[in-house]
């Protein structure tokens, strides 16, 4: 059927823990069974199906896309990974003109400066959102909150735990 061959075109990435991938617009990629991730994307309303992986998931197939999508594709893109730094850490994973992805490690938090919309994720363990001036949130392993650009404060990561910010504009 159409998109046939598209798999072995692919370059497979081992699924990591912690691992960050940035795949910028234009970049062919796709998950595989049980991989759970924290995507963000830049704005846009349109994906594009080059394959559907209907065979191997045992379901019925979606529309593809596929000249649409040749289109749009930057051959010249490479992802990599970017792995964040040990659990102790708190760094910059990726900056983009849209939105930049900020770990935090066990033990360690970051100010919430205020001026940007931040969207706060909980990998493992507790994340604490604290605003100035009133209650925490406490997020655990899955949770996610929306901190308004008005709010000023701390995020911080639990002992033992992981929490990713993803700060947009």
């Amino acid at each position: 059927g159409q998109g046939e061959g598209v798999v072995e075109l692919l370059d497979a990435v081992p699924a990591v823990v912690g691992d960050c991938h940035n795949l910028p617009s234009g970049t062919v990629h796709a998950l595989g069974a049980g991989v759970l991730v924290a995507e963000v994307q830049t704005p846009s309303d349109t994906t594009f199906r080059v394959y559907d992986w209907a065979k191997e998931y045992g379901r019925t197939g979606r529309e593809l896309h596929v000249e649409q999508a040749l289109a749009c594709i930057d051959f010249a893109s490479v992802a990599e990974a970017v792995r964040a730094p040990a659990e102790t850490g708190v760094a910059q994973l990726v900056t983009t003109e849209f939105y930049s992805v900020i770990a935090i490690g066990s033990g360690l938090s970051m100010p919430i400066e205020g001026g940007r919309c931040l969207v706060v994720v909980g990998v493992d363990g507790t994340t604490t959102i604290t605003p100035d001036n009133t209650t925490a949130t406490v997020l655990a392993r899955g949770g996610v909150a929306l901190v308004p650009a008005g709010v000023r404060g701390r995020i911080a990561a639990g002992a033992g735990s992981r929490g990713l910010v993803f700060q947009l504009g």
